[in-house]
């Protein structure tokens, strides 16, 4: 009950008391009834209710009661009969409607909480009460400026509702407008300090900006307010794993799951945190629960978690949908028309990680090579200035460089239109901490592609057209595709030939390495390791004496999780040694000291085995049933070495093996490796500069005719 009905029901018998005994009965009962029902004792409410209605079945304001006694008690369908009865004996009473808008809110039903909310707003246009349920009902539907402008009206009709201030951040931080959302959540918190939700949504910000320490203190104010709050929980699991804490981020998750247990992304994280820490007792356990309550179409299941899950190319593809529908909520999109005159087509490259990461240190050559006659080349990145090299070199190498860390989504995307971008490529997609993918939804160009940032399906129907090869995603593969597959003739990744270089191998001593002994290495991050194929990496060193296997250091947990795994095969621990980040050039070095590179399976390696080829390494990979599992595949084909590529985990160990004792044989698959680095199309960056151009014109010359999207390979350029 609110004070407004609390007061209504302690007047003296209310305005609906018509019954003989009324004036006698009624006041004195219904007061009794309201203090019994604000106690939270409702049964007793109910009773007295009951009762005064039994003297007069015709009492709106007891219909009305009884009908929220109802919904507090479980039974909607019942508390919507019973208030609709009051309405239908008084329509002028304002908190009817609004309290039959709330159930119906309640129940899904947002078009009948709307229209009951304009109802009790046409009776009373100053109740906050009711313009609030109003833009949380809009807000539910997905329209997003019809809510914000509720809230708006709230907020400047109460400045201290701290209810309003905080719908309002929450539909602003939605539409994009972070920094005014961000400044509303600190006005509910400066109103309501321990406001959880507000705690919890404010940390989520701050981690988006990498603000993690902030973030983390945010997130344990929340559960000093509310310690049973699994969102804060699930948040503060998300940003101790980004500050390295995989221990306490672990346990953290098993929390909020443990509270609620359907959370779908606090199980995703889950099974991710104990990926990145190679933790692996009950993962399996894990990994079916998010693959189960996927299948039930729970949503917020990040799609990049999906990938490294034993999932299937449908559970990737239901992923990816159901992410890009909730991008894609409340969304108006842009309109195109085609050019009046001839001109360069432009260009956008939109990008979480145009600085030293995996894109920016495999694209720069390419933007550096477009034909400037026929395309106009332009980025659009809402990521961090790393100060790094890349980062300067694809400055220079961009026509123009447009920094969106301090833009909106939807101001983003209205840039981007302004500049009349004909093809916008997303080169980020799902993998960022904080995916920007609402922009596309926005459609602020005519043609949009999916490439290389995200080695699967964005699900989504505002991107066009992902690149990929014949080996990586065959014919066959569309159906698992929301966008059309282009082929590339050769190899979907670009390869920069300008990487640092030079840098003299170091010694076996100065990698930890034995003196003696062949070295298998796999520099794949530790969530891409699977208790499979690390089960192969352990009968491969049983199997060869005195050989190791070199490892990426990824985080703190990992090795002596790994170690704690190699031991219950049979391995010693001393056979496992580790490395850690280093420059790029010390990285690439580092590939000449081992013997051979052990792909993973399901997610392969895709930038890491291009390091690794460049700097001279054979890679054996294990082809798997979608993008994600073929990628090193497609490398190994584009640079001439097919024998490495295996079709099942059992002749990926048997070839393994066999390598590991022929030194003669693996010679030899190093020279042809550095033979086809100056003839195979891999490195070939002025072939795969026109194989691509030829992808964009293909799809350049569809838009203009009218055409819908269509797959198309690309044909081979015999030039």
């Amino acid at each position: 009950m609110n004070r407004k009905q609390r007061r209504a029901a302690a007047k003296q018998g209310g305005a609906g008391a018509r019954g003989p005994d009324a004036a006698n009965v009624g006041p004195a009962l219904l007061a009794e009834a309201a203090r019994q029902h604000e106690a939270g004792r409702l049964a007793e409410a109910e009773r007295l209710y009951r009762r005064l209605l039994a003297d007069d079945p015709n009492r709106p304001d007891c219909l009305h009661l009884l009908g929220l006694v109802a919904h507090q008690t479980g039974r909607s369908e019942a508390a919507l009969e019973l208030i609709g009865r009051a309405i239908a004996l008084n329509d002028t009473d304002p908190d009817f409607h609004n309290d039959i808008a709330g159930i119906y809110q309640s129940l899904g039903r947002f078009d009948r909480a709307v229209a009951y909310c304009r109802k009790a707003l046409a009776l009373d246009p100053r109740s906050a009460a009711a313009r609030l349920n109003l833009a949380r009902a809009l807000h539910a539907q997905g329209d997003l400026p019809a809510a914000l402008a509720e809230y708006q009206r709230v907020v400047e009709q109460q400045p201290g509702s701290f209810q309003g201030h905080y719908g309002l951040a929450v539909a602003l931080y939605a539409q994009g407008n972070r920094e005014e959302g961000m400044s509303h959540y600190r006005r509910v918190l400066e109103l309501r300090p321990d406001h959880a939700e507000a705690h919890t949504d404010l940390g989520i910000a701050l981690a988006a900006r990498g603000r993690w320490d902030r973030a983390i203190a945010h997130y344990r104010a929340a559960l000093a307010a509310r310690p049973d709050s699994a969102d804060a929980l699930n948040a503060l699991g998300e940003a101790l794993m980004m500050t390295g804490e995989l221990r306490p981020a672990i346990a953290t998750a098993q929390r909020a799951v443990t509270l609620k247990p359907d959370f779908a992304r606090a199980h995703a994280n889950l099974a991710y945190f104990k990926a990145q820490a190679c933790e692996w007792r009950n993962f399996d356990r894990v990994a079916a629960q998010v693959l189960a309550l996927l299948r039930q179409e729970t949503p917020d299941i990040p799609p990049f978690l999906v990938l490294m899950l034993p999932a299937t190319p449908a559970d990737r593809l239901r992923a990816a949908r159901q992410s890009s529908e909730g991008f894609a909520r409340g969304v108006t999109r842009m309109s195109h028309a085609p050019p009046t005159a001839p001109r360069p087509v432009r260009l956008g490259y939109l990008s979480h990680d145009l600085r030293g990461d995996v894109v920016g240190r495999l694209i720069p050559e390419l933007i550096e090579r477009h034909d400037r006659s026929r395309f106009a080349v332009n980025a659009y990145c809402y990521g961090p200035d790393d100060g790094s090299d890349a980062r300067r070199r694809l400055i220079a190498a961009f026509d123009s460089f447009t920094d969106l860390t301090g833009f909106g989504d939807a101001a983003a995307a209205e840039r981007i239109h302004a500049d009349g971008i004909d093809i916008l490529v997303d080169l980020t997609g799902y993998t960022s901490e904080n995916p920007r993918t609402r922009i596309l939804a926005f459609r602020p160009a005519p043609i949009q592609v999916n490439f290389l940032g995200y080695p699967a399906t964005m699900g989504a129907d505002f991107i066009d057209y992902i690149i990929v090869d014949g080996f990586l995603a065959p014919e066959d593969q569309q159906p698992w595709y929301g966008e059309k597959l282009v082929q590339l003739p050769y190899c979907y990744q670009p390869s920069d030939t300008a990487r640092p270089s030079g840098t003299p191998v170091p010694s076996r001593a100065a990698c930890g390495l034995p003196a003696e002994g062949f070295v298998f290495c796999c520099f794949n991050h530790s969530y891409k390791l699977t208790p499979a194929v690390f089960g192969i990496w352990m009968r491969l060193l049983l199997a060869v004496p005195g050989s190791v296997l070199w490892l990426y250091e990824a985080n703190a947990a990992a090795p002596d999780n790994l170690r704690r795994e190699a031991l219950a095969r049979g391995v010693t621990s001393e056979r496992l040694v580790f490395a850690r980040h280093a420059p790029m050039a010390e990285y690439l070095a580092r590939f000449g000291a081992a013997d051979l590179f052990l792909d993973t399976l399901p997610y392969n390696a895709g930038a890491t085995a291009n390091d690794a080829l460049c700097a001279g390494l054979p890679v054996l990979t294990c082809d798997g049933d979608s993008y994600v599992g073929r990628m090193a595949g497609s490398l190994l084909y584009a640079i001439g070495l097919p024998e490495l590529v295996t079709t099942s985990l059992a002749e990926y160990e048997a070839r393994a093996l066999q390598l590991a004792g022929e030194p003669v044989r693996l010679m030899e698959l190093r020279q042809r490796l550095a033979q086809n680095r100056a003839r195979m199309p891999l490195f070939d960056m002025a072939r795969y500069t026109k194989d691509i151009e030829a992808a964009y014109a293909g799809m350049w010359h569809r838009w203009r005719a009218g055409e819908m999207p269509t797959p198309f390979r690309v044909a081979v350029n015999k030039d």
